[in-house]
């Protein structure tokens, strides 16, 4: 499966590597998803978490179909650190990104918040 590969690769770099990992707050307040997390055998030594993108109901189908896309990275919100996946511990932070689309389609007053399986 290619979700385990790539995790056993993000756990040998993350093995290669000294200091602590940072736990995101949505481990401690979802103790439901971050038991997902953790492997039964090994633990969560590739620093699994999940964390939220707020963003518009296209786009986030869109993300969905073929995940994230670093080159269409702010297209609707900016880049203020530079491009790449801007993910978020809090729901409040993500529900400042989602919009509405308002453009008389099916989504029109519907806002989007992914739930992401991240590797930090």
């Amino acid at each position: 499966d290619k979700y385990a590969k790539r995790r056993r690769e993000v756990m040998a770099a993350c093995k290669s590597r000294s200091g602590t990992f940072i736990e995101p707050k949505t481990m401690e307040a979802s103790p439901g998803l971050a038991g997902r997390c953790i492997h039964h055998k090994i633990g969560n030594p590739s620093n699994e978490a999940y964390l939220l993108h707020g963003s518009n109901p296209t786009s986030a189908v869109s993300i969905l179909d073929t995940s994230f896309k670093v080159d269409l990275a702010g297209a609707s919100a900016g880049t203020m650190f530079g491009p790449g996946v801007y993910l978020a511990e809090a729901s409040s932070k993500s529900d400042e990104y989602a919009r509405d689309e308002s453009t008389g389609g099916a989504y029109d007053g519907l806002f989007a918040v992914l739930v992401c399986r991240v590797a930090l």
